[in-house]
């Protein structure tokens, strides 16, 4: 005991560095004594050191629960959660006195923050997503289920990674309706909370630290400044043992996801993203869902629900034309759903005759703005392209009208046919240019569009156009 009171004596005082190594030796030497492990997990805690101080209380839980089949007492449980929300009061409190206190039921109640509910409003008309939704539906499956102890871990029994989802496609497919869609669905399976993180912003990819102190507020602690490794140790102390479903929109490299990635398989993230980072799915075992354009029944059934039977059946061919320019994307559907219902005597067959004549996305968006949310979409998908793929998909887009081979791919570059076949998996990838069987990318046509807008000058990210090569 005199150990204990020279400990919360030096605590009180303000000078925790020299104590962390004494109270950790004597925690292995003494590992039944709680008072001893908070301790630590203050002095941890004081010298700046909150993930490593959130570590100690897990080890404490779990030499409790697997030797005695105790949960730890009310006051450790408390400390952790002070510690989880940087409330240094409340750990000066807990340690200024006899930390050795009764025992109580391990069903003490601890004020906690209101479970966040952040998810986007369900959207309408979702068409043709029954096998992606019970894909995300077979992923989930592996959350696991069993009881959680209150404010704890439950007993380690051969943790796996993370369960996770990727859901990857073209721009303006509606991978975020899909995802948004299933997560309202399956919000009962999450009852810790679903939060919801845009990972695209308008200045360009939120950087991780930003993204982790994001997350961290919303679970109601306040992240450490900066420190990436710190904070990502941190949120996976905040999620160990909570059914909480983490909705990653638009994300854009691993490096931004990975510090993000739970580290129990409680939580169940999913992750947006336009390229297949299959890098990602392949390094944290993750399911992979992707989403394509409708078929050209779906996509018509689309425009119908959304501009209504009448005018459709009106004018079936300007329909089906309408459906092939805006290449099955629910995205430009809706625009030019929009633009219909904007003008109700507007006939089908002269915004299809408008649109077909206008060259590029550009013309599209000065004769209605509401263009722009294609436009934009596109442009965040060419910003993450280093610039030699930006440039042989501005080649292929404007000098060529059919299938590109890899050698074509190769002349509209530097020659180098290794190469071009390398930035080709890269657009290909980036759902960019679609592969056929036999080797030979397309560019879809409303991506053809949209790199016609830089074919008659300056590139709008610096890269210069050089001239045609015609195959």
């Amino acid at each position: 005991m005199a150990f204990e009171h020279r400990v919360r004596l030096e605590l009180w005082l303000g000078r925790p560095a020299h104590l962390v190594e004494p109270l950790r030796a004597m925690t292995v030497a003494h590992p039944f004594r709680e008072e001893l492990h908070g301790l630590l997990m203050a002095a941890l805690y004081q010298v700046g050191r909150q993930a490593d101080a959130l570590a100690a209380y897990r080890t404490a839980r779990r030499i409790l629960t697997e030797q005695l089949g105790l949960e730890p007492c009310p006051m450790l449980q408390s400390l952790n959660l002070a510690i989880l929300r940087r409330d240094s009061d409340t750990v000066d409190a807990e340690v200024s006195g006899p930390l050795a206190r009764p025992r109580r039921p391990s069903t003490v109640q601890v004020s906690t923050p209101p479970v966040r509910r952040e998810l986007p409003a369900v959207p309408a008309g979702l068409t043709e997503r029954a096998e992606q939704l019970s894909l995300l539906d077979q992923a989930a499956g592996t959350v696991q289920r069993g009881p959680v102890p209150p404010h704890g871990l439950p007993p380690c029994d051969g943790a796996r990674a993370a369960p996770a989802v990727l859901v990857h496609g073209p721009p303006g497919a509606g991978k975020t309706a899909l995802a948004v869609h299933w997560a309202h669905r399956a919000a009962g399976q999450f009852p810790d909370g679903q939060l919801y993180l845009e990972l695209n912003g308008p200045s360009g990819p939120v950087e991780p630290a930003d993204a982790l102190a994001r997350l961290l507020r919303s679970l109601g602690v306040p992240g450490p400044s900066g420190d990436v490794l710190e904070a990502a140790a941190l949120l996976r102390s905040v999620l160990a043992g909570r059914r909480v479903l983490l909705l990653l929109d638009d994300a854009s490299s691993i490096a931004q996801v990975e510090p993000l990635l739970p580290g129990g398989p409680e939580a169940f993230v999913m992750i947006i993203a336009r390229a297949r980072l299959g890098a990602l799915t392949a390094r944290h075992d993750m399911a992979r869902v992707q989403v394509g354009p409708l078929s050209a029944a779906a996509a018509l059934a689309l425009l119908t629900a959304l501009v209504g039977v009448t005018r459709v059946h009106a004018e079936p061919e300007a329909a089906t034309d309408l459906v092939h320019l805006c290449a099955g994307l629910p995205l430009a559907l809706r625009i030019a759903a929009g633009s219909l219902l904007d003008r109700p005597h507007r006939r089908l067959s002269t915004l299809v005759q408008e649109l077909r004549t206008a060259h590029g996305l550009r013309a599209w968006q000065r004769m209605d703005p509401a263009w722009a949310a294609l436009t934009d979409t596109l442009d965040a998908s060419h910003r993450l392209l280093p610039a030699p793929a930006r440039q042989l998909l501005r080649r292929m887009g404007t000098a060529t009208t059919g299938p590109v081979s890899p050698a074509t791919a190769a002349a509209f570059t530097d020659g180098d046919t290794t190469a071009a076949a390398g930035w080709l998996d890269l657009l290909t990838a980036a759902h960019l240019v679609r592969e056929h069987p036999d080797g030979r990318y397309t560019v879809d046509p409303l991506t053809r569009r949209y790199v016609h807008d830089h074919a008659a000058g300056p590139d709008a990210l610096g890269i210069p156009w050089s001239g045609r090569l015609e195959r």
